[in-house]
């Protein structure tokens, strides 16, 4: 994983008490679930879904699999979608840089498609 990338990450996981008890709850719970499947060997497919799917669901997706790596979960495989089609809001694209992602253009046009790195050699 990239420095500057894991140190954003073990900042933000330092910093877990921002996250209200009934959405922990909810988190423990969905966690405890990721855990038995993996447990259990098998592949673990999570989905992020918002409206535009230009930034919340994005930026979900990535991150979910950063922390994958993160923590060794090799079985998680991480997709994102909305209700529009739309392009990959600009402001995300650079807040995930700043954080220490690698992204870069590979197809230009009205909706372009981006490879984002978080490790020399993953890929999202």
């Amino acid at each position: 994983m990239f420095e500057k990338l894991k140190e954003t990450l073990v900042s933000l996981l330092s910093d877990t008490n921002q996250i209200s008890e009934e959405r922990r709850a909810l988190l423990d719970e969905l966690a405890m679930y990721i855990s038995a499947k993996l447990t259990s060997q098998a592949e673990v497919s999570l989905v992020f879904i918002c409206t535009h799917n230009s930034r919340r669901s994005h930026m979900a997706q990535i991150w979910a699999q950063a922390a994958a790596y993160y923590f060794g979960h090799k079985g998680i495989k991480t997709y994102s979608g909305g209700t529009q089609k739309t392009s990959f809001n600009y402001s995300a694209i650079e807040a995930l840089k700043k954080a220490g992602f690698k992204i870069r253009v590979v197809k230009d046009g009205k909706n372009p498609k981006y490879r984002i790195r978080f490790a020399k050699r993953l890929i999202i």
